[in-house]
């Protein structure tokens, strides 16, 4: 899913009001240009170490970002991380500091799959006035190896 939002403001001025007011343009523009694929696919004991889920966009303006997940219910929605506009550093929750790591502007990754895991993880990207600007999400599916040695001897025997 690529996500374009652009915002063109016009701000009158008035310098001492002997100076004629003049329109003064203000553009910002937020795109994704790489998110990750949908669903991500993890083989417990296979690729579930250090998996990172990453977002490229561009900004034209200051941002911040909000990382949460939730089950795809919507239950166990949890913030996890959190890069304020103009920070340089993520600020991961305790609650989940042991699970995850996130990398500006826009990974995360996710230390240890376990089955558990199954999540649907979003990436919020905010302008300085907060108004959120881009929203991306992904699926987390988790396989055990019992199961991706089933689909293998199945597409095999086809």
């Amino acid at each position: 899913m690529r996500s374009t939002n652009s915002v063109l403001y016009e701000v009158t001025a008035d310098f001492n009001k002997k100076a004629p007011q003049f329109p003064c343009v203000i553009s910002e523009s937020f795109n994704f240009t790489r998110e990750p694929a949908d669903p991500t696919v993890v083989v417990e004991g296979v690729n579930s170490t250090q998996v990172h889920l990453v977002w490229n966009f561009t900004a034209t303006a200051g941002f911040g970002i909000v990382i949460e997940r939730a089950k795809s219910d919507g239950t166990e929605d949890i913030q996890i991380a959190t890069l304020g506009v103009g920070s340089a550093v993520f600020v991961i929750s305790n609650e989940v500091a042991a699970e995850y790591e996130a990398i500006p502007p826009g990974t995360l990754v996710i230390k240890e799959v376990t089955r558990n895991d199954e999540y649907v993880y979003s990436l919020s990207v905010f302008n300085s006035g907060f108004q959120r600007r881009l929203f991306g999400t992904v699926a987390v599916d988790v396989f055990c190896e019992y199961i991706k040695r089933l689909v293998f001897f199945y597409t095999w025997a086809l």
